[in-house]
């Protein structure tokens, strides 16, 4: 795994394999295809981002149901605590920080969240410390998460995992998808 940081964000090159990313998309797909995904338009969650219509999908990361495929969410979390465990050391992160859930999101050309913003926002999200992202495809062009203050925008690349401050220090959002699609893997770290 190639590790990079920049300004508090954690870019993990190979933190997945093409083959697991591939898996994961699979299965997405066939969990949308059978009308087990929200629609971020539809379901009210995002009213106020009328641009957004990307496709999701909510895991907690304990799900076991015969659909999901055996073991990948924990395969995950083993990856992902591996790349929190060098972010934590890098920046002498003493907390003990744990992620209950993640989403899958699917986006599709011209869509995306491209409104900058934080993920610590709301009276419920205050125990959020650091955001993390994982792409699972490379969509042939744009699709970038752009960080303002930062002037960074990171290239979504199969396998890439993004950590990074929740806070205003790091407000981003998702460029457009401009060619292809753009699969990954979001959620936080919290205080336990």
């Amino acid at each position: 795994m190639n590790i990079e940081y920049d300004q508090f964000i954690g870019i993990y090159d190979d933190s997945l394999s093409e083959s697991f990313c591939k898996d994961v998309v699979d299965y997405f797909d066939k969990m949308s295809n059978a009308g087990f995904v929200c629609h971020s338009v539809v379901n009210g969650e995002f009213e106020t981002r009328s641009e957004r219509d990307d496709r999701y999908m909510h895991l907690p990361g304990s799900l076991s149901v015969e659909t999901l495929p055996t073991g990948w969410p924990q395969h995950y979390f083993d990856k992902l605590n591996t790349c929190l465990s060098d972010y934590c050391s890098m920046f002498s992160i003493q907390e003990n920080l744990t992620s209950w859930n993640f989403k899958i999101h699917s986006v599709d050309v011209g869509q995306g969240y491209h409104i900058f913003h934080r993920e610590y926002q709301k009276p419920e999200n205050t125990d959020r410390v650091l955001v993390y992202m994982t792409y699972l495809n490379t969509p042939e062009a744009g699709g970038e998460t752009e960080f303002l203050f930062q002037h960074n925008r990171c290239e979504p690349k199969l396998g890439r995992t993004l950590i990074w401050p929740a806070y205003f220090t790091h407000l981003h959002r998702g460029n457009p998808v401009l060619k292809g699609r753009k699969v990954y893997l979001t959620g936080w770290f919290n205080y336990t």
